[in-house]
């Protein structure tokens, strides 16, 4: 299982992707603050067990997902908004 073939399943992972992609942490905002109040509440009824596909309704595609989209934040602080 990837990421890409999570997002073939379920389209609006790629969106949050790309809107992550796109934020910006300005100083003083800590990424966990706009992680669990902004783009965690949307993924978790892409993945796991809350999501509306049946096939994306497991911790291995809610971990993964995770992941990659923390770590995506996480790479943002300090940059443009714009994505590459």
């Amino acid at each position: 299982m990837t990421f890409e073939n999570l997002c073939e399943e379920e389209p609006r992972l790629k969106a949050l992707y790309d809107q992550v992609k796109a934020t910006r942490i300005d100083r003083g905002k800590l990424v966990e603050q706009i992680w669990y109040s902004k783009f965690k509440p949307k993924m978790k009824y892409l993945v796991g067990f809350l999501a509306e596909n049946e096939k994306l309704r497991t911790t291995e595609a809610y971990d993964l997902c995770y992941q990659i989209l923390y770590d995506l934040l996480r790479s943002r602080k300090g940059r443009r908004g714009e994505a590459k």
